[in-house]
């Protein structure tokens, strides 16, 4: 028989199987020495029972050869390929090979992204030897990109012509029960390149495209002091919703809602919040202290007012520490409208901001550059290392509960005097709370009197 040169299969690797590659060479006696057992690099045998499969099971192949050791004075080989591992369901047979090395055509192969399996026997002296271990690959078509799943539904189409230089095109979606479909990358486990629909084709041989899969991350909830979380923890899927989140509970305190970092740092997460990281990850309860009217605030002076929850920023209303409480300034800029103060609980700051813009560094009627918006809005206490600088001229309602809950209690050292509220009256008059009848009026703007700043917190 006519001798085989060695020759090298170049395989396309995609991930499924762990080579594609004969068996080394060094497995083997000199490969360079005809009368070796292995000749050429292909295994020789002279027992038609010994034919040994040259492709490790698995392989995936991008040109149609196959390779079974060579039997010394061999007569013919048989080949069979069936897309069951019993046999019963050939698609391929020819039991008239010379050679070893079989190179088939693409029709000769179905065009599936399924398992195929193979056999081979030898004649020797007209009698057929046993069939080969059954051996398994894959076969990818030229032009062609096939769908791995990777354990999701059977993508639809399953394989699809390309042209090396044009784009994808359309793809498949797939599902998974628990996980997230995070496109189609050229090796598992989203190893190597994400394929897209509008990313190019670099080549015109046949390739897998895999599936990735996002699984389902853990979060366990970290309740910072307060009662234990139920549940601890729960699992949560990349681009869904967190939904349901425990309820905890700490004495003193106000629960603040769930954050990514410690002491309401990061970002807040709500039920409606979408997953946006893929990984297992801590969430952190917020707890607000929960304040009495005529506890001491933050800033050193007393609460005065409090609307029962956090929204826009704020609950509670604080006094500034009675050695801010400032005699004799005037409210400003008389025969100057400022516009749209107001009067209700919540306004104080607002009206503080539209008196600050109207009169700037100081007020225009007799240039006073201490007027009450002012002084109030410049004040800054610094309490356990803490500053605090965002005070106001309070509205006449706030003025009048800080009258009801700290001067009444006799609290918060203020005068028996009258203070200015910051909202106006008029472009001539603003009002103000008296300190000693109870009552509000307006009183011409140039006029002066007390005033006490207050922050919202």
């Amino acid at each position: 028989m006519r001798k085989l040169y060695y020759i090298i299969l170049v395989l396309f690797f995609i991930g499924i199987a762990s080579s594609c590659s004969f068996a080394p060479l060094e497995n083997f006696k000199n490969p360079a020495d005809p009368g070796s057992e292995s000749y050429q690099g292909y295994l020789v045998v002279d027992d038609p029972d010994r034919v040994v499969l040259h492709i490790s099971d698995g392989d995936i192949l991008t040109e149609p050869i196959i390779n079974a050791s060579k039997v010394l004075g061999v007569q013919a080989y048989h080949i069979q390929i069936s897309i069951d591992k019993g046999f019963e369901d050939v698609v391929y047979e020819r039991d008239n090979f010379e050679s070893n090395r079989v190179e088939l055509l693409d029709s000769d192969l179905p065009k599936t992204i399924g398992m195929l399996f193979w056999r081979v026997r030898a004649k020797l002296n007209d009698t057929w030897g046993n069939w080969s271990h059954v051996g398994t690959f894959f076969y990818l078509y030229s032009h062609t990109v096939y769908f791995d799943a990777q354990g999701g539904s059977t993508p639809v189409p399953a394989y699809k012509a390309i042209t090396k230089g044009s784009q994808y095109g359309a793809l498949p979606s797939v599902i998974r029960t628990g996980y997230v479909f995070d496109g189609w990358w050229s090796e598992p486990g989203g190893a190597g390149i994400q394929v897209a629909s509008d990313i190019i084709v670099s080549t015109s041989t046949g390739h897998l495209v895999h599936a990735k899969w996002l699984p389902p991350y853990t979060v366990t909830f970290d309740s910072c002091g307060g009662s234990s979380p139920s549940p601890a923890s729960k699992t949560v899927t990349y681009g869904h919703p967190y939904e349901t989140l425990p309820t905890v509970t700490r004495t003193g305190y106000q629960f603040d809602g769930w954050w990514t970092g410690e002491n309401g740092t990061g970002i807040q997460i709500n039920t409606a919040t979408v997953v946006s990281i893929k990984s297992d990850q801590k969430l952190y309860a917020k707890w607000e202290f929960i304040y009495n009217i005529r506890d001491i605030g933050p800033a050193g002076g007393y609460v005065f007012y409090d609307k029962g929850n956090y929204n826009d920023g704020w609950r509670y209303l604080e006094a500034a520490p009675s050695s801010y409480d400032y005699s004799y300034k005037v409210w400003g800029g008389y025969g100057t409208a400022v516009g749209g103060t107001g009067t209700a609980v919540g306004t104080g700051e607002s009206n503080t901001q539209k008196i600050m813009a109207k009169f700037g560094n100081a007020e225009p009627y007799r240039g006073k550059t201490d007027y009450a918006a002012k002084v109030c809005a410049d004040l800054v206490v610094t309490k356990g290392e803490v500053t605090y600088d965002d005070w106001f001229l309070p509205s006449t309602d706030e003025l009048n509960l800080m009258h009801q809950n700290l001067k009444r209690n006799n609290l918060g050292g203020f005068s028996e005097d009258h203070y200015w509220s910051s909202s106006e009256c008029d472009a001539y008059n603003a009002w103000f709370q008296s300190f000693i009848s109870d009552g509000q009026y307006d009183s011409y703007r140039y006029g002066a009197i007390s005033v006490r700043p207050v922050r919202a917190f």
